[in-house]
């Protein structure tokens, strides 16, 4: 049985929603609405988040360093309150197209960015693509190297039927699926109310296919191929990210291999790793006060610099 409400409590739901219209380019013309929350005052910080789950994820966060920071923190484009449009392709670079155009149509002159799992990647990219809109990067726990689920999962989608069965399964049983996707070193930290905060993307069709693209799109082993060879290039180049990058990994991630956060460390020339333990793939819930140390001294404390 798993408690009503988290074991830490928590402000996310006082903190006003605010909404915004963005307009990517002409290769996707429709505006999308987008849902925040901000707080605070200060250097700009943007949170993102990462798969299937939305800005409650960095409830835990947003008021603490609001104290040093104007804290900004999105429902991507597929997922939370924003808008679920099937004919969005949902690609990394999409998706970091979309951050970008976030950070410029709120007026955030070059932000601070924290990316955690799939949301790291898709800044990363935003780096590499849209460097103006980055000015140090903090990324925790990120795929982008192979994994043979990747593969397998890649290899899956491509298969209609299953997609389809896929769909319904995750539609019919919203709050199992996310029940069974959560994983944090220390069990006692899922709630029922972050059960089913996730699980709402799932209570509409367009939620559910939206997911389902998101997986398509932005877990395709060969996209993230293409960003690490990015990557690479820039390190034979002499250079590294166009923003200084610190990298912090759990040893005890069950979602993403532990190694990938040395690998990291070595393609990203001039990068910074930290590695945790007694925390999960969700440093930021499980362990806010080393995850909050760390983002004041690489974002102000070298700011000073």
């Amino acid at each position: 049985m798993l408690p009503e409400k988290p074991v830490r409590p928590h402000d996310f739901y006082e903190i006003d929603r605010k909404w915004i219209r963005l307009r990517l380019s002409e290769r996707y013309p429709d505006e999308i609405n987008v849902c925040y929350r901000e707080k605070g005052e200060g250097p700009p910080l943007v949170l993102v988040h990462g798969l299937m789950t939305s800005s409650y994820s960095y409830r835990y966060n947003i008021s603490d360093l609001s104290r040093d920071f104007r804290v900004v923190v999105p429902d991507l484009v597929g997922s939370g309150d924003s808008d679920k449009p099937l004919d969005f392709s949902y690609s990394c670079f999409a998706m970091a197209e979309f951050l970008a155009a976030f950070t410029k149509t709120l007026g955030l002159e070059r932000p601070f960015v924290v990316g955690n799992s799939l949301g790291g990647l898709y800044t990363i990219k935003q780096a590499l693509d849209f460097p103006d809109t980055v000015s140090r990067l903090m990324v925790t726990h990120c795929p982008g190297y192979p994994m043979a689920r990747t593969r397998l999962l890649s290899a899956l989608l491509r298969a209609g039927p299953l997609v389809s069965f896929a769909w319904w399964l995750m539609h019919r049983f919203a709050q199992r699926f996310v029940k069974l996707s959560m994983h944090y070193h220390h069990p006692d930290t899922l709630s029922l109310e972050e059960i089913r905060e996730y699980a709402k993307l799932f209570d509409t069709t367009d939620g559910a296919l939206a997911f389902m693209k998101i997986l398509r799109g932005s877990m395709d082993y060969r996209e993230h191929a293409r960003i690490i060879d990015a990557i690479r290039t820039r390190g034979k180049s002499g250079d590294g990210l166009p923003a200084p990058v610190l990298l912090v990994w759990a040893k005890q991630d069950k979602m993403v291999p532990a190694r990938f956060g040395p690998m990291f460390n070595e393609d990203i020339k001039g990068s910074r790793l930290v590695v945790l333990s007694d925390t999960s793939h969700f440093i930021h819930v499980e362990s806010p006060g080393p995850f909050h140390r760390l983002a004041r001294e690489f974002f102000l404390d070298r700011e000073k610099e």
